[in-house]
C-alpha cells in the first residue's frame, strides 16, 4: 500500500509531503489483531512553526481502494518536542 501525508498552508499551498510504500505480509492471527487495534505508522514532515491543514491518504494498490483523513488545523509549535519530534496540536476554531 502507499501512504501519503502532506501539510498545506492557510492558502492551500503544499508546504511539505511524504510518500512511502508499506508492504505487509501478515499471518492470519496478526491481521485479525490489527483489524481490532489498528496499525501505527510514523512519518515526519518538515514544517516551520505555524498552523497547517494535514491530509493523509492510504491507497491499497492491489484492490485500488483508498481512504483519506483530513485535519483542518494543526499547530506545530517550536517549543514542544515529543520523542525528538515536534508534536502537532489540534486547534479548535
Amino acid at each position: 500500500m502507499k501512504l501519503v501525508c502532506a501539510a498545506f498552508d492557510r492558502d492551500g499551498g503544499l508546504v511539505d509531503g511524504t510518500q512511502r510504500d508499506v508492504d505487509l505480509r501478515l499471518q492470519d492471527a496478526t491481521l485479525a489483531h490489527l483489524l481490532t487495534t489498528g496499525l501505527n505508522l510514523r512519518g515526519q514532515l518538515k514544517v516551520s512553526a505555524g498552523t497547517y491543514a494535514l491530509r493523509m491518504v492510504v491507497y491499497e494498490v492491489d484492490s485500488a481502494r483508498m481512504t483519506a483523513l483530513n485535519r483542518a488545523r494543526w499547530t506545530f509549535p517550536t517549543n514542544k518536542v515529543c520523542r525528538r519530534r515536534v508534536c502537532p496540536t489540534l486547534v479548535d476554531e
